[in-house]
């Protein structure tokens, strides 16, 4: 072989190898550092996306975990331990008041209920929001939204806390054993704990807090404003992989999302998840496109008011960013 035709050889060779690891290069996948503010069966269309690859499909790689509370999940975010969360706006709502200079805003809405079901203990009379007089009613934690939203609908029925009922807040993982064990007439409680509770023949569901509360920007996905301007395409991606996540959502089964899902709840059985996804579906708990409701923040930020624990309504321009669910609806279409 003659030094000319190896040479040219040689460089071909080498433009190969370059065009090669300039390909790979380019389908790289982006990470994202991803948290959730609690494990809840009503993001199930997140843990779709997350189970059907949808995040790989739009070229990003999640780093996916559990904060176990609004404090913590912002926290990651300010302190840019994480880039992304799924938290209740309200504690973004809070640092905005605060003055924070880099806060997080809302790009993409998943829930629009509260997430929670009024249980009433086996032997209570026939239910009305009149007979809580007197009653003790376990709820989720002081100061989260859960519990702040059925102060709300206590208010709205005519009924004062600390005076009429009696509201004892408590950590979600105590809660469902406290009513197991005997304490408080009432519950107001997330799924799969209700179906749990219900198939243990200790209560029996008889009002939804969500129906109740209303349309509420109830669960968001949030980043800090410096990093949706620094990376509007990552941004984008995700939400597109969470609307195709809602889209196969809403066109399949509850039976064949808990299937789904499985792996996010091993050990609940499938016959729980079932009845409490349907529960879900049927009230429209999640959204059916990650749009950010204007209205429902306006809702939400309402509650917190009369809480006492916002001062008063923060325009929407500080506390949400338009334009990445609008486009993920135009784009992002779920191949058949």
């Amino acid at each position: 072989m003659g030094r000319r035709v190896l040479l040219v050889l040689v460089l071909l060779l080498s433009l190969s190898v370059a065009l090669s690891a300039a390909h790979a290069q380019s389908w790289a996948k982006q990470k994202v550092r991803f948290n959730e503010v609690v494990r809840s069966l009503a993001y199930a269309p997140q843990y779709v996306a997350l189970s059907n690859g949808y995040f790989g499909d739009e070229g990003l790689e999640i780093e996916f975990r559990t904060a176990w509370g609004g404090d913590k999940s912002l926290s990651a975010l300010l302190t840019k331990q994480d880039d992304i969360s799924l938290l209740g706006p309200e504690v973004t709502y809070y640092a905005v008041e605060q003055g924070v200079p880099d806060p997080a805003l809302t790009f993409a809405q998943l829930t629009q209920r509260d997430t929670t079901f009024l249980v009433a203990r086996k032997g209570q009379p026939a239910f009305t929001w009149a007979g809580l007089k007197g009653k003790t009613v376990l709820t989720v934690r002081p100061a989260s939204t859960p519990h702040f939203v059925f102060l709300w609908v206590l208010s709205k029925h005519g009924l004062q806390p600390g005076k009429d009922v009696t509201v004892t807040p408590l950590t979600p993982p105590t809660q469902a054993p406290a009513f197991i064990e005997g304490r408080g007439d009432y519950t107001a409680m997330s799924e799969p704990a209700v179906t749990q509770v219900e198939k243990m023949g200790i209560g029996t569901t008889v009002a939804s807090i969500g129906v109740e509360g209303g349309l509420l920007a109830y669960t968001t996905f949030a980043a800090l404003a410096s990093y949706i301007k620094a990376h509007p395409d990552i941004i984008q991606k995700f939400t597109n992989a969470i609307h195709k996540g809602m889209q196969w959502t809403d066109a399949h089964s509850s039976k064949e999302i808990a299937q789904a899902i499985t792996a996010y709840y091993d050990g609940v059985p499938p016959e729980v998840l079932v009845t409490a996804l349907e529960r879900y579906r049927k009230q429209q708990t999640w959204r059916s496109d990650p749009i950010v409701s204007d209205e429902a923040t306006n809702a939400l930020q309402d509650i917190l008011v009369f809480n006492k624990a916002l001062k008063k309504r923060l325009p929407i321009e500080k506390v949400n960013i338009h334009g990445f669910g609008e486009k993920a609806v135009e784009t992002a279409k779920l191949k058949k």
